[in-house]
């Protein structure tokens, strides 16, 4: 009878070793949203002042603005990167079908074409009003001289 409780105990402790090694495989949604948010906040921080520029430019704008003013609402930009890109991190990571095979989680079949479209747009329609934001920000740099000595804010914008 001993024989016969060790070998269930065993086998629960085997049992739960490979539950703990499948869970291990498993990225919690949490990680989805801010790694892909992180990344996305970064790359756009990096790159925000020659984006400024560029828009500037195409709205037939002076750029000769005080090079500091080109990091004006670089801060709404990385956050409304991170949401948009982590929100659809996540939402995609939702609408994946399950894997075919419980014991394999990491084999799960890419979304639909539909599914991922759909997380698209439910992602950009939140992050929207941060974006115009943004762009109303950057815009008012073209404004600048004698009359409006700051750029807008983004309550202004």
């Amino acid at each position: 009878a001993l024989e016969g409780m060790q070998s269930k105990g065993e086998g629960r402790a085997e049992d739960a070793k490979r539950r703990g090694e499948e869970d291990a495989k498993k990225v919690a949604p949490v990680v989805d949203f801010v790694a892909g948010g992180f990344v996305a906040a970064v790359s756009k921080i990096a790159v925000y002042p020659m984006e400024t520029r560029v828009l500037l430019i195409a709205v037939g704008e002076s750029t000769a603005v005080d090079p500091r003013h080109l990091w004006h609402g670089v801060t709404l930009k990385g956050l409304e990167n991170f949401l948009y890109n982590g929100l659809l991190w996540f939402l995609k990571e939702h609408v994946r079908p399950r894997a075919p095979d419980p014991a394999k989680p990491d084999q799960r079949p890419p979304a639909t074409f539909l599914g991922a479209f759909a997380a698209s747009c439910a992602a950009i329609l939140l992050a929207h009003p941060l974006a115009n934001t943004v762009v109303g920000m950057q815009a008012s740099l073209g404004s600048l001289g004698p009359r409006r000595r700051r750029p807008a804010g983004a309550l202004e914008a």
